[in-house]
């Protein structure tokens, strides 16, 4: 149960980030930046949609303000909810997660993991398959559970060097053209024949029937 989630302490928090630049831009605006990641974040199951960043760049936006790049509208949404943005590591850029919200944010490492709720304005690292679960405090509704109130979203993390090149364009199929010398097929005699086999099995099974009677 979500509820029940332990916070992340301060120890495990990622080095805080640099300072913010440019806003983030959708995948593919400038695929010639050098250590920036791409992601994609699926909202209750929804169509994924595809952001780059990089480390020093504006964040992702997550929140009720109609501003935010990702607009929540579940009741407990802050107007700034989160941020997702990258930072510096040893292997290239990371994701990670800040909240900056008032009823808090749980991050399931993987879907079904134990949640964990954040600490506030601590960047904690979100791994591939993520699952980020805001509002973290809700009220209880009759009829209700505390999962259903919540908004759920599904990040996953591009990796772009085994990521499939475009596909060539396909060269347009040309019709086959019948060979001459082959046997031309009478459709009628086809047709016959099949109607008279289908009668012979027809007429043994109601021998058949009659013999068991």
């Amino acid at each position: 149960h979500v509820g029940s989630g332990a916070e992340v302490p301060r120890g495990t928090e990622i080095a805080a980030a640099a300072a913010l630049g440019p806003p983030a831009m959708a995948d593919g605006a400038s695929s010639a930046d050098k250590g920036a990641l791409s992601f994609t974040i699926s909202v209750n199951g929804q169509r994924p949609r595809r952001f780059r960043i990089a480390p020093g760049k504006r964040p992702v936006r997550v929140g009720k303000g109609p501003k935010s790049d990702v607009v929540l509208s579940a009741a407990g949404v802050s107007t700034h909810h989160f941020d997702l943005l990258a930072l510096p590591g040893p292997q290239g850029p990371v994701l990670a997660v800040r909240d900056a919200s008032t009823n808090g944010t749980a991050l399931m490492s993987s879907p079904g993991a134990p949640p964990l709720r954040l600490a506030k304005d601590a960047d904690v690292e979100v791994l591939n398959s993520s699952v980020l679960l805001v509002p973290f405090k809700v009220k209880a509704a009759p009829g209700k559970s505390a999962e259903s109130l919540r908004e759920s979203l599904q990040v996953e993390i591009v990796d772009e060097a085994a990521a499939p090149a475009p596909e060539a364009s396909r060269p347009a199929k040309v019709p086959r053209l019948q060979d001459p010398s082959a046997p031309k097929v009478d459709v009628a005699d086809m047709m016959a024949r099949c109607m008279r086999f289908a009668q012979a099995k027809e007429e043994e099974r109601k021998r058949q029937e009659a013999q068991a009677a």
